[in-house]
């Protein structure tokens, strides 16, 4: 037996761990039971104990230790499975781009890469080209819309030109209709911006686990790396507003699948460093689908969110520009609107979400005074993000050699 220290409880102690507590000089051996530290003493009686009233616990060690070598091998496993998700544009429309490359016979090259930013920069005679045959295979009804935008996305996207390819995707991101969420995270995947990456691919689960699935679509499985990849971003930013209504929803399209649902709450749990929580799950794994989303609902309302992160100031402004439709495209010369929705004042600089829906990064040498002043008003104080003014901010752009946009004359 070993005693543990309060500080040690939420990482060591489990489901199933034998128990000595020390209380109001007395003391009870006993199982742990749950996760509300129910405890089982001598003759079956289950008594609730408050952590406050404890003075020491002592566990099995060497059961504690097995439990831990458990979760960190099923932590690692969905990990690595994370760290797998290629975001293959390419697989997603695989027989539609094979009709392309039947047509274009050079673009097997292409898309036979592992990952988009792999590709060589178009120049504008090739990229004219490739977009005027993807032209006419679509008007030949070879090809379908979502193909379409994905081809000349990933043909803008070799050209390092980012407006034109966000901007095939801006009309129908309002639509009920999904299916062109993926592409869009997978585009602002490779273009290393991470926070919008998420923003598409939550909207993307959240529609694919509505209840009426309005569309036919195939649900993640515990081997999808994409799946294990957005919850890891969903714990990086504190974002599991969704969670519980798709762990609703996987109780009515997923019941021969309970174990999916315990793995991904698990998983959540491990990465945020609550370990006990997460072996109290795993420990479940057999029990009958009913008490295994029974305690899935628990558990969920557990997940703890911090909706005042950079994420969540982002999430207000993107949906600020999609239901208010404030979407502009805008030429290289032109002055872009924009919302500020980070800003680092020890460091000196910050990022802008762009009408254009598009990054923009950003040294607070670029700001005028009376508008930096304005910026740390609306960000630097109190205030939750909801209750925040968004700082609106007038701009000019610059790229660099790898494409990325810088905004400068902010104002």
């Amino acid at each position: 037996m070993i005693t543990l220290t309060r500080a040690e409880l939420k990482t060591k102690l489990g489901i199933g761990d034998t128990v000595h507590i020390a209380k109001n000089n007395a003391s009870v051996d006993g199982v742990i039971t749950d996760a509300t530290l129910h405890v089982k003493g001598e003759g079956g009686f289950v008594s609730p104990v408050s952590l406050d009233e404890m003075e020491s616990i002592d566990i099995d060690a060497k059961a504690a230790e097995v439990r831990m070598k458990t979760l960190s091998g099923f932590a690692g496993r969905k990990i690595g499975l994370a760290n797998k998700a290629k975001f293959n544009l390419f697989e997603l429309y695989k027989d539609e781009f094979e009709i392309l490359k039947s047509e274009v016979p050079e673009l097997d090259r292409i898309f036979s890469l592992k990952h988009m930013r792999d590709i060589p920069r178009l120049s504008d005679e090739t990229h004219a080209k490739l977009t005027a045959v993807v032209s006419r295979v679509f008007n030949n009804g070879m090809i379908s819309k979502p193909a379409y935008n994905a081809a000349m996305g990933l043909f803008d996207f070799a050209a390092k030109d980012y407006a034109p390819l966000i901007a095939r995707y801006a009309p129908s991101i309002n639509d009920e209709g999904f299916s062109e969420h993926l592409p869009l995270a997978l585009f602002y995947y490779e273009m290393g911006d991470d926070v919008q990456c998420f923003f598409w691919l939550d909207q993307y689960y959240i529609n694919l686990f509505s209840q009426d699935l309005r569309q036919p679509a195939t649900p993640p499985d515990a081997e999808d790396p994409l799946w294990w990849f957005y919850l890891r971003m969903a714990c990086s930013y504190s974002a599991y507003e969704h969670i519980p209504g798709m762990i609703d929803s996987m109780s009515e399209c997923m019941k021969d699948n309970p174990v999916f649902a315990l793995e991904s709450l698990a998983f959540l749990f491990a990465l945020d460093g609550e370990k006990n929580k997460a072996s109290i799950l795993l420990a479940g794994e057999n029990d009958t689908p009913g008490n295994i989303f029974s305690l899935c609902r628990v558990f969920c309302t557990q997940l703890r969110s911090y909706p005042d992160n950079y994420y969540h100031r982002y999430e207000r402004c993107l949906i600020e520009i999609v239901r208010k439709d404030l979407y502009a495209q805008y030429a290289s010369n032109e002055e872009i609107t924009g919302f500020v929705y980070e800003y680092v004042p020890y460091k000196s600089y910050g990022n802008i979400l762009g009408f254009d829906m598009l990054r923009y990064f950003f040294h607070e040498n670029e700001c005028a005074d009376r508008t930096l002043r304005n910026i740390k008003d609306c960000i630097c104080n109190f205030k939750a993000v909801d209750e925040e003014e968004l700082a609106v901010v007038l701009f000019k752009r610059n790229a660099d050699s790898k494409g990325t946009y810088v905004a400068v004359n902010i104002v």
